[in-house]
């Protein structure tokens, strides 16, 4: 278990650590070359060569508003780590840990609905309050967003189950 334990908190980490890499790169703009190779990255509904246009002000407005699903997402994957760290101990049960699944879900699902909402409020943000007439109003939704959607609400299922499984052992001692 601590093995498993410390490869998914390696992976944890590598995970929050790219997250934050590609939205610094999404709002870079720059395409980045290299021997046989070129990345480029752009943020949600937008293309490629729309976020070199953007004048400084609608650069702040976009990155203020992706930085707040960015923000959630790394706040989940904080107490998915402190949750995975406890995994060494005999605690697995403990309230502490419970709690910790619960942030990590709820978070999770705030960070995937304020993705959501980045786009269509972005096109909003930009038309109406900073004055770009050009600018659209877009939104999708995929299934993979709607499954993620899915995932965190078994995952917060799972630690209420937990939940209730600590209260039944603890009523269990209570009678032997």
């Amino acid at each position: 278990m601590v093995q498993r334990s410390r490869l998914l908190r390696f992976l944890v980490a590598l995970f929050a650590a790219s997250q934050i890499v590609g939205f610094v790169l999404a709002w870079h703009s720059q395409l980045l070359r290299g021997p046989g190779f070129s990345f480029q990255l752009a943020p949600n509904g937008m293309a490629f060569d729309e976020v070199g246009r953007l004048a400084l002000v609608q650069t702040v407005a976009g990155v203020s508003l992706g930085l707040a699903a960015l923000t959630a997402l790394l706040f989940g994957l904080w107490h998915l780590e402190r949750m995975l760290r406890s995994a060494r101990d005999s605690s697995i049960f403990s309230l502490a840990n419970i709690a910790h699944l619960r942030v990590f879900a709820g978070a999770a699902a705030v960070s995937i609905a304020l993705s959501i909402a980045e786009v269509p409020l972005r096109g909003l943000l930009f038309k109406h309050v900073l004055g770009v007439p050009e600018a659209q109003i877009k939104m999708a939704v995929s299934s993979s967003d709607l499954f993620l959607l899915l995932l965190c609400m078994v995952f917060y299922l799972v630690a209420d189950m937990m939940h209730a499984a600590r209260k039944l052992a603890k009523e269990n001692e209570a009678f032997v």
